[in-house]
């Protein structure tokens, strides 16, 4: 939906699967998330601890960050100076992290989080996941998306942007959310 109506307004968008990518390329990427994952569910209230260690210690091992470099070397993900990740589990969240944060390393690209995980969950990891991502968009996208474009591009503020979250010198600022009508959805 996101990638129809970005082209709707005339930007040049590619929509890649690489979280399927990644975890199809003999990547170690896979057990890793797996014992994350088995943490979480272990508990039945859902512990979010091993993610939360992971995140705030923003450490992946050698072999993972091998693994992610040949992915940014086979995907289009040089070409763009923004990126984001529509996330739908707590699995896509994290390889989501370790991308976001190995492309910050070796480009400027700006990258976005959003999807459902993201509307869902985010809120626990505010102060952590900036260390991986630039924005998080909470709630539908589109005209968020749009609007964030326009504030990249210096021609809006970036206090209009409906449903985004951002760090503004080390305070996590959390804009009013906005909801449309699903009628407007390419």
């Amino acid at each position: 939906a996101l990638t129809a109506f970005l082209r709707q307004k005339n930007y040049y968008v590619e929509q890649e699967d690489l979280a399927i990518k990644f975890n199809y390329s003999n990547s170690p990427f896979l057990p890793f998330v797996l014992k994350i994952i088995k943490s979480m569910l272990s508990n039945r209230y859902r512990n979010y601890s091993a993610l939360e260690e992971f995140i705030k210690s923003g450490k992946i091992n050698d072999s993972l960050v091998s693994s992610i470099d040949k992915m940014l070397g086979s995907s289009l993900s040089g070409e763009f100076n923004v990126i984001g990740f529509s996330v739908f589990s707590a699995h896509q969240f994290l390889f989501a992290l370790m991308f976001s944060q190995r492309l910050k390393q070796k480009t400027n690209t700006i990258t976005i989080l959003g999807g459902p995980f993201i509307s869902l969950f985010s809120q626990y990891f505010y102060s952590d996941v900036f260390n991986f991502a630039d924005y998080i968009i909470v709630g539908d996208g589109m005209t968020p998306l749009i609007r964030l474009i326009d504030y990249l591009q210096g021609k809006t503020a970036i206090s209009s942007i409906p449903n985004l979250v951002y760090n503004d010198h080390g305070k996590i600022i959390i804009n009013p959310k906005e909801y449309y009508p699903l009628e407007d959805v390419p």
